[in-house]
């Protein structure tokens, strides 16, 4: 009976750990839901840039009689219309729970803060859809600029006969070494110019900006209570 119930409690712990954590966001960072937040900051920028979850939490800091929280739909959001509100949250510092994958748009609920920028709306995607853009996202790879093989100098004039018959020799390796090791060309030796890049330098194309959060998986768990069921059965058949 004590080591069904040990395996009971082990399992639970492993399929606990194999979930993925829920995250609280602190809409407005440091500067709480605000009709003005800090210059650098934008809500629906910040919006963008984090991958939210079912079950992650939305916190909004604020005086109770101040501010006050709704979410609507699309198009009282367009038009900051704050009187038909789905959800109305005004006891001051709020929590809104992301329950399920869905658009959420939130507003605030005092006269013109939503039209001087107090609103964001985000998405929370499907389980599935999440995994389809891990596998699937931009190559970070920078631009590569296509190699232009250098042009192929002519080759050296054959010997030609001067006025008198006589043939004029072919300058030698060393003599063309010397040339070109001097700076001076004769009138058969090919001017070579350096081959140019017609395309520039070509910068690597920029990282995307990355999530305020990190996922966590319960890999490491896993693998922590797998080890303890396999010595819990060496223990009781020891």
């Amino acid at each position: 009976m004590m080591r069904c119930g040990f395996l009971l409690f082990v399992s639970t712990l492993i399929l606990s750990s194999s979930l993925s954590y829920a995250y609280t966001y602190n809409v407005g960072a440091k500067d709480g839901w605000t009709v003005k937040p800090s210059q650098d900051y934008n809500y629906n920028f910040w919006a963008s840039n984090i991958r939210f979850q079912i079950n992650d939490t939305l916190f909004f800091k604020y005086q109770k009689g101040s501010d006050s929280v709704l979410v609507v739909n699309k198009q009282d959001y367009d038009s900051c219309n704050i009187n038909n509100p789905i959800h109305n949250m005004d006891n001051g510092d709020s929590s809104f729970l992301l329950d399920k994958s869905d658009h959420y748009y939130f507003i605030s609920g005092k006269d013109l803060n939503c039209v001087n920028g107090e609103k964001f709306n985000l998405v929370v995607l499907s389980p599935h859809h999440h995994h389809y853009h891990e596998h699937h996202g931009p190559s970070l790879s920078p631009a590569v600029a296509p190699v232009h093989p250098p042009t192929s100098p002519s080759p050296w004039n054959a010997p030609t006969p001067d006025a008198h018959g006589t043939a004029v020799p072919t300058p030698s390796a060393r003599d063309m070494t010397t040339l070109t090791s001097s700076g001076v060309h004769n009138g058969n030796a090919p001017a070579i110019a350096p081959a140019s890049n017609d395309h520039g330098h070509n910068s690597p194309a920029p990282s995307p900006a990355r999530s305020d959060s990190t996922r966590l998986t319960g890999s490491v768990g896993v693998i922590v209570m797998v080890v303890l069921v396999l010595g819990s059965f060496t223990f009781f058949h020891g």
